[in-house]
């Protein structure tokens, strides 16, 4: 084997291994074998935020399991397309795979009693960041899908409550 085919040989196995393809030898009576599968992807799959273009505001976009009071099963808690004025499309500036995260444990865990005015309910979680504590806040309203007959109208909004806001003032 001369230099010049060696050297071609030892850079094509280099670029094989670090493109994972398999590479079989000129002559060589296994030329017809079969390529070997990509290794999974370390990476992780991109966040997606919900698609909500051209559906109608009461399309739900996912649910939660919110709280409801001790003893009693937790219940469901819709979260729909809405409009500017509620629902996703209302916070979807916001929107992130954190901000997620906290509507689903706001709603799953308040740290302050659920606080009820009419039909709507505020549920409170206090979050410490950067050693000042704040409350993020949900409100979600069991009144009927403004124009429908689907159910609960769901989360209206999530936010993070104002220092001696709704969630602060309550008992």
């Amino acid at each position: 084997m001369t230099v010049r085919r060696r050297s071609a040989l030892v850079c094509s196995t280099l670029i094989a291994s670090a493109v994972s393809v398999a590479i079989v030898p000129l002559g060589s009576s296994t030329a017809h074998a079969e390529p070997v599968a990509a290794e999974p992807s370390s990476v992780a799959a991109a966040y997606t935020k919900p698609n909500c273009k051209r559906k109608p505001a009461a399309e739900p976009i996912t649910d939660y399991w919110r709280f409801v009071r001790k003893g009693s099963p937790p219940k469901g808690a819709v979260l729909r397309c809405g409009t500017t004025k509620w629902g996703y499309r209302h916070f979807s500036k916001r929107w992130s795979k954190s901000f997620e995260a906290k509507i689903s444990k706001t709603l799953a865990a308040p740290t302050k009693p659920i606080i009820k005015n009419g039909n709507t309910l505020i549920y409170c979680r206090k979050y410490k960041i950067s050693n000042a504590k704040y409350y993020f806040k949900v409100v979600y309203s069991v009144k009927d899908v403004p124009g429908s007959i689907t159910g609960n109208t769901g989360i209206i909004t999530s936010t993070w409550d104002k220092k001696s806001g709704t969630c602060d003032k309550a008992a």
